[in-house]
């Protein structure tokens, strides 16, 4: 039974438990008990609609460690955060370049638009003689961040700002990063944009 008849049924199921359906049957002599009044009546499971979704106001309980959002990071993805801007920032690009999956793929977006989509090595390319050609030092800092993040993935939603000389940007970095076989974090995706 797939999850959406499965829902279909529990619904159905408790619709005819609540319609009496379900009862025990009860001995002639004995009258039914009593139904409590709503006030004191026991809490009922969520309703389930036809396509087995809960309305939007009802959300299933999940264990804590599935999936939290958070504006600190875990020690391990935090610590790759900050790695990543300050590789970038001194210029030690085959640090930086480390921090991405070799099949990353990155966008960047202008008023809405994807003006490049880049694979990882025509992208480090690009990075590596912007920082190297740059008229004046660039330093670019993690401002805040927040993370979705399991055991397996986080995505990182990370704003930040770039200094160049007296020129001050800000923008967004949006991560898609998994944790590799050996443990350590990988970018697979990354769209950035700043912001206008």
């Amino acid at each position: 039974m797939n999850r959406g008849a499965a829902a279909v049924a529990l619904g159905l199921g408790l619709i005819a438990i609540g319609c009496g359906q379900g009862e025990r049957p009860r001995s002639p002599d004995k009258p039914p008990a009593p139904h409590p009044p709503p006030s004191t009546a026991p809490a009922t499971a969520p309703s389930i609609s036809a396509s087995g979704a809960l309305p939007a106001t009802e959300k299933p309980e999940r264990p804590e460690a599935v999936l939290q959002t958070r504006t600190k990071a875990s020690e391990s993805l935090d610590a790759f955060l900050h790695s990543y801007f300050q590789s970038w920032s001194s210029g030690e690009m085959e640090a930086y370049r480390a921090h991405f999956h070799p099949q990353a793929r990155i966008y960047v977006l202008r008023a809405g638009r994807i003006v490049s989509a880049q694979d990882l090595p025509e992208f480090a390319a690009e990075q590596e003689r912007l920082v190297r050609e740059a008229a004046t030092p660039m330093r670019e800092t993690l401002e805040r961040y927040e993370v979705h993040e399991d055991v397996a993935a986080a995505s990182v939603t990370a704003e930040w700002k770039l200094v160049k000389g007296a020129e001050v940007d800000r923008g967004v970095d949006r991560f898609t990063i998994i944790r590799g076989s050996s443990g350590s974090w990988q970018i697979v995706a990354l769209v950035f944009y700043k912001r206008e």
